[in-house]
């Protein structure tokens, strides 16, 4: 087993220093000799074969200065799409029978015609478009016509203003009094309200025919409450022309002139008007009213005929005081909301005495006199 004790990868020299080898140990003592005379300091391991130690410092470059730039915004640049160009042509025209009746109906040319091969598409457009317009204007020349006509006739109907109401029939010797035209002369955002004071004195009339009708009844069946009839025959033949000018005439005056003295006047007479007619659904006797006082005490002696005739007048009488005070407080709500009020009411007053030419000569005499 001595055999195996020795190391294999030995030196077969036996020399037991790696760095004995000649090359080391030659370079090493250059190196050394070179070190010492040059000392450490001046020492650059990196020098080629320099062993003197003499460094020539690298040249320093200055950096180029650049100048100052001032910094713009970035604005993008809009693009346009492209537009492809259409180079395919469109199919050729096909005349269809459809396409010929129309063609005769509209009286136009179409690119199926053999005159239409030098006619642009924009031409024929045009030239359907004229032809509709023009039988369009052939089809609405009547009606305007007529428009053009009734407008002319209203505005000649306006510079005349020829008396139409009370519409009497021409053999009666009573002529009409008033011109009345609610479309004509009242604002068109107005005519609803006056058209319902219209309908109000219309069935006030009526009311006090009724009134004059359930008398009669009552007066026929039981004998008695003459003085009650006859009185209503006044009032029908009073106060029916008296409603009309005194406050529904007055009503469309403010309304046609909007004058804040004539609403006044209104809303006194109309209140008048609505007190009455609350004094009639009562009835009280010998008043002229066939209201319910009246009906209830001639129950007694009246049939029953003449007794639901008169309880019929006085449910009308109820409805129309009703309606009167509904008509009263919408008219005064409209009177408040358009700006009346009386200091517009007191300077028309003074506006229309100072115009008055009885007021105005009778001021000049007084000053005349006192002079």
């Amino acid at each position: 087993m001595s055999g195996f004790d020795g190391n294999p990868f030995a030196d077969p020299t036996g020399s037991a220093n790696p760095f004995a080898d000649p090359a080391v140990t030659q370079y090493a003592g250059q190196t050394s000799t070179a070190a010492a005379s040059a000392g450490l300091e001046e020492y650059n391991p990196f020098a080629d074969g320099d062993l003197g130690g003499s460094t020539t410092p690298a040249p320093t470059t200055t950096p180029p200065v650049l100048a100052a730039v001032p910094q713009q915004p970035v604005i993008a640049q809009p693009t346009v799409p492209s537009i492809p160009q259409v180079t395919e042509q469109p199919p050729a025209y096909k005349d269809t029978p459809q396409a010929q009746a129309y063609q005769q109906d509209m009286g136009g040319q179409f690119p199926g015609d053999p005159d239409s091969s030098t006619t642009q598409p924009g031409t024929q457009l045009s030239d359907v478009v004229q032809n509709v317009a023009s039988q369009e204007l052939v089809r609405t020349q009547p009606a305007r016509r007529t428009a053009d006509e009734l407008s002319a006739a209203q505005q000649l109907e306006l510079a005349r203003r020829d008396p139409n109401f009370p519409p009497l029939p021409k053999f009666c010797p009573i002529k009409p009094c008033f011109y009345h035209n609610i479309q004509l002369e009242i604002p068109h955002a107005h005519n609803h309200l006056v058209k319902l004071l219209f309908i109000y004195w219309e069935l006030q009339v009526l009311a006090y025919f009724f009134n004059m009708i359930g008398l009669l009844a009552l007066f026929a069946d039981t004998g008695a409450y003459g003085s009650d009839f006859g009185f209503s025959v006044l009032w029908f033949v009073l106060f029916s022309p008296c409603s009309f000018i005194c406050w529904y005439h007055c009503a469309y005056k403010a309304f046609k002139s909007d004058s804040s003295l004539r609403f006044m006047w209104f809303f006194l007479t109309f209140a008048c008007q609505c007190g009455y007619n609350v004094v009639q659904a009562v009835g009280f006797v010998s008043s002229g009213s066939c209201g319910l006082i009246l009906v209830l005490q001639a129950k007694k002696l009246a049939s029953s005929g003449a007794f639901f005739v008169g309880i019929a007048v006085f449910i009308l009488w109820t409805l129309m005081a009703a309606f009167g005070f509904f008509l009263l407080f919408k008219l005064h709500r409209y009177y408040r909301s358009s700006g009346h009020s009386i200091e517009r009411v007191q300077t028309e007053a003074g506006t229309a005495l100072a115009k008055n030419e009885g007021v105005r000569s009778a001021v000049v005499s007084g000053v005349k006199a006192s002079l």
